[in-house]
């Protein structure tokens, strides 16, 4: 019987990527349910408001610490596939789609939550363009190869992951004061709390606006590359 030429734990790299595409589905869901129930809560009596809902941070917390365990996880696996030894094709190929499906999950679910501001809506669109564009160049022939991850794009990946980060805290923090209720009138306002919220949220915009340009600007550079590919593909072919 021969043996496995595989190194031990080859498999837990995939099964981390695989476990980040789960988890990216679950940010997206709890920031759904996040949004539902605010709407709820909008179209409901005064009375609702006061007494607060608990399902807003619920559904808050859920998307903020499911997000931070699937980011760690592309930290990770990267890590284990370079001490294990596991590279593999089907590992080069999932991992930057775990990737944008995370951080498309969680604008989509973000926008909902928030009721689409401009703010959010524009970096977020940006961003998301660029990345389908990107993974349709990829997935032609020859395209992982002719396409190669830029530093430029990994620092665009981690400015979009602190960027959501940001913005998660801050609805967590806001969803958190909520499920307390509002004071009655005349009552004072925790605003202390809130104005956190508030600074955080802004910092978590500012980096996505940042985000949004370097995915711009990564998105040039790989459509330039990919055309170029093309022509010296067809050149070689007619030669």
């Amino acid at each position: 019987m021969e043996a496995d030429p595989r190194p031990p734990l080859w498999w837990l790299p995939n099964a981390l990527t695989i476990a980040r595409c789960g988890l990216a589905l679950m940010v997206g869901w709890a920031l759904l349910e996040y949004g539902a129930e605010a709407r709820l809560l909008a179209d409901g009596s005064n009375d609702a408001l006061l007494i607060g809902s608990p399902a807003l941070a619920y559904h808050a917390l859920t998307a903020l610490i499911t997000f931070a365990a699937a980011a760690s996880t592309d930290l990770v696996d990267g890590l284990l596939a370079r001490r294990l030894n596991a590279h593999t094709a089907f590992g080069a190929w999932l991992d930057p789609i775990a990737d944008k499906l995370l951080v498309a999950a969680a604008l989509i679910g973000l926008g909902y939550a928030l009721y689409w501001p401009a703010s959010l809506l524009v970096p977020a669109s940006v961003i998301i363009a660029r990345d389908v564009g990107v993974s349709v160049l990829r997935g032609l022939p020859g395209g992982r190869r002719s396409l190669p991850v830029t530093p430029l794009a990994k620092w665009k990946t981690a400015a979009e992951l602190a960027a959501i980060a940001l913005l998660l805290a801050g609805l967590a923090l806001l969803a958190v004061f909520l499920s307390r209720g509002m004071p009655a009138p005349g009552e004072p306002l925790d605003s202390a709390q809130l104005q956190a919220a508030q600074y955080i949220s802004a910092a978590g915009v500012g980096l996505l606006w940042i985000a949004a340009a370097l995915s711009a600007i990564t998105g040039v550079a790989y459509g330039k590359a990919a055309r170029q590919a093309a022509e010296d593909t067809l050149r070689d072919t007619f030669d």
